[in-house]
């Protein structure tokens, strides 16, 4: 274990300890000496546990994640892509324990040792533990900013090679990895296991305001069905398309084997529709009467 005193100051009366990957036996006898809740002090040695706040008595106990510079580039899970701060505070004590040291916390152990060294005793009115914590939660936070960043740009590439490019299947495999290979390419981000439902559409459209008032998503499986009657489509692979149900069993399997040919045609008709779209081909202006 490494055992740091950050600051120690006498008025306001604070001692601030900072352990690197201590054992059980340690931390118990940090817990003993501080009288910490023993329910939380298992919590802190608990690697995976997600944010958290609690306070006992007059004890406040936090948890807080922060983003792992190291993490695996195929790492997909709160737990894998950050890295776990406990931190303990209470009279005249703030404990942060951690396996490994980070960063942000490193940054902010200085900051505050050349601040003590200058007498700087902070916001007095606020108190310095409480303005600790409040540093030691918005640095976290922080950390998040740059692989957003990066992450909105990657969408970005998505977007513009997915509708920039005709084929689209090394795009929507990269996506397909960002749902951990799940059965859905397009899935909900609260359950994976479930495709994106027609709320988040809905939104969607209602934020990117593209000039048609009160348009539903769920409209154009209309217009794509009229698309493929009109053009010679049988409305067995049309129903299939639309993914109506057959009621019949062994008529469904038979459908879905023998018709798959047809509706990889349906579907690639309705991706040259949208395309030639796209491109200005074939759009007729409708105006009023």
């Amino acid at each position: 274990m490494t055992r740091q005193l950050v600051i120690e100051t006498a008025e306001p009366k604070l001692e601030w300890l900072d352990l690197i990957n201590p054992s059980r036996e340690e931390l118990r006898e940090v817990a003993t000496q501080f009288r910490l809740f023993p329910t939380l002090v298992e919590d802190s040695l608990e690697p995976d546990h997600l944010p958290k706040y609690e306070k006992v008595s007059d004890t406040t106990f936090m948890i807080v994640r922060s983003y792992d510079d190291a993490a695996p580039t195929d790492a997909c899970s709160v737990q894998n892509l950050t890295r776990k701060v406990a931190i303990f505070c209470g009279p005249g004590f703030l404990i942060t324990i951690h396996r490994k040291d980070q960063p942000f916390l490193a940054a902010l152990r200085d900051e505050y040792r050349t601040r003590a060294a200058a007498g700087d005793r902070g916001r007095e009115h606020q108190g310095l533990a409480a303005q600790i914590l409040i540093d030691l939660v918005n640095a976290a936070v922080d950390t998040f900013e740059s692989p957003l960043d990066q992450a909105e740009q990657a969408l970005d590439r998505y977007e513009d090679t997915l509708f920039g490019h005709d084929d689209i299947v090394p795009v929507l495999r990269q996506i397909h990895e960002l749902t951990v290979h799940g059965e859905y390419v397009f899935a909900s981000i609260f359950r994976g296991s479930v495709p994106m439902g027609d709320v988040t559409l809905n939104h969607f459209f209602k934020r990117i305001d593209f000039g048609v008032p009160d348009f539903s998503p769920h409209g154009t499986r209309g217009t794509a069905a009229t698309l493929l009657r009109e053009h010679g489509f049988g409305r067995d692979v049309v129903e299939l398309l639309l993914a109506h149900s057959e009621k019949n069993a062994t008529v469904a399997a038979y459908s879905h084997m023998e018709l798959a040919a047809d509706r990889k045609r349906g579907l690639q008709y309705l991706a040259d529709c949208v395309e030639a779209l796209a491109a200005g081909v074939n759009v007729i202006p409708l105006r009023a009467a």
